[in-house]
């Protein structure tokens, strides 16, 4: 239900801003929210050292710190610009009305973070995930925010330790007279002494205790400065791993997109493959099918070659008139080569005239009666097709 609220508030913020680049400044909010439940959106007016005055989407909570093994939860504010992620985000830490800022290399004295990474920011290797690791880090070192409480508590205990002490030693040094008259009334060599060696054991408690915390604080300096010096040196070495360690997950990040845009190639050609291996398949199937054909074909040409007819039987023609017709009309052509035949050997003088002339004249006669038979025939076909067309029209 959270999450929904925040993107609702994040894509309103996104839409009044303007932002330039609205869908990956959306992603960098979101993962930064769903990795610091402390942090939670916001829209408002932001005032830049200019004087101008923008408005601006960002994040205000709190972030987890881990600082001597414990952990404390430490008051920020992240503000992206609104050309976000080409430009980098600023951001600052907000101590509560209990805490005070403790400037260092990291935070300045009005709370602004100033680490390197914001100097060094470059899309899309750098992100607000990121940044925020990083002032988690840097603020694990070096904590940006200390109680007032705890301060000014150990300021009141040294006082009232001190005036303790002092009203202590007045009280011991300065008797009641009363009290110092009665015992001299009674025996003021004794009285002395004893009240001499009471001086001294006060004072020597008085010094011891003065000695022990002087050590404790000697104690307690020397401590804290070698656990400055520690973190002195151990600072850099950090810093190095973890930028070391960043740009291999950088480098791995940069391996997996391109693995991934690898397996996506892939996978558009082994759809490619798969399309011409089916089509290669339907082109088998036609290729099978017109071989078959082809067979068929073959085989009817075999049965063609071996039962081969005659010319008589190229052409079919119906019983009767029409058979006649044709019977006729091959023979008047014959009888026409016969003649054409008759007359080049006459010419050329293997025949004489008058067998030439005997020939032609029963040929001719042939010929006439094949010619009057075909015109009878004619008329007879001429009649049955006009027949036949009437009753189909009737």
């Amino acid at each position: 239900m959270k999450n929904k609220t925040y993107e609702k508030i994040i894509n309103k913020g996104l839409k009044s801003a303007r932002y330039k680049y609205p869908e990956p400044t959306r992603r960098d909010l979101l993962t930064a929210l769903s990795n610091y439940k402390g942090l939670q959106p916001k829209v408002d007016n932001f005032v830049f050292d200019s004087g101008s005055e923008e408005t601006l989407i960002g994040l205000q909570g709190t972030i987890p710190i881990l600082y001597r093994n414990n952990t404390y939860n430490i008051p920020v504010c992240f503000w992206l610009q609104t050309d976000h992620p080409s430009a980098a985000p600023i951001g600052f830490v907000q101590p509560t009305h209990d805490m005070q800022i403790k400037a260092s290399q990291a935070v300045d004295y009005n709370g602004r973070i100033i680490v390197p990474y914001l100097s060094e920011w470059k899309y899309p290797e750098s992100s607000l995930h990121d940044f925020m690791q990083i002032c988690i880090l840097v603020f694990g070192q070096s904590p940006p925010v200390f109680s007032k409480k705890s301060s000014q508590s150990s300021r009141n205990s040294s006082s009232g330790a001190a005036s303790a002490a002092a009203a202590v030693a007045s009280n011991i040094v300065n008797l009641p007279p009363s009290l110092a008259q009665s015992n001299g009334a009674e025996n003021p060599v004794s009285n002395r002494g004893e009240y001499e060696v009471q001086r001294q054991t006060t004072e020597s408690a008085g010094a011891r205790s003065r000695r022990r915390e002087s050590i404790e604080r000697e104690d307690a300096l020397m401590r804290a400065s070698l656990l400055s010096a520690v973190e002195e040196r151990m600072k850099p070495k950090v810093t190095e791993e973890f930028m070391k360690t960043k740009a291999e997950v950088q480098s791995l990040h940069s391996t997996n997109r391109e693995l991934l845009d690898g397996q996506e190639k892939i996978n558009s050609i082994l759809s490619s493959i798969g399309d011409k291996i089916n089509e290669v398949e339907s082109h088998e199937e036609d290729l099978k099918a017109k071989e078959a054909e082809v067979g068929v074909a073959m085989r009817h040409l075999t049965l063609l070659e071996t039962q081969r007819p005659g010319p008589d039987e190229v052409i079919a023609v119906p019983d009767g008139a029409h058979a006649q017709l044709v019977s006729s009309f091959a023979m008047d052509a014959a009888i026409d080569d016969a003649i054409y035949t008759l007359g080049e050997g006459l010419r050329l003088g293997v025949l004489d005239c008058e067998v030439y002339l005997k020939k032609v004249r029963n040929l001719s006669r042939k010929q006439f009666l094949q010619r009057v038979i075909m015109d009878r025939c004619k008329q007879k076909t001429a009649f049955s097709r006009s027949a036949s067309t009437s009753s189909d029209i009737g």
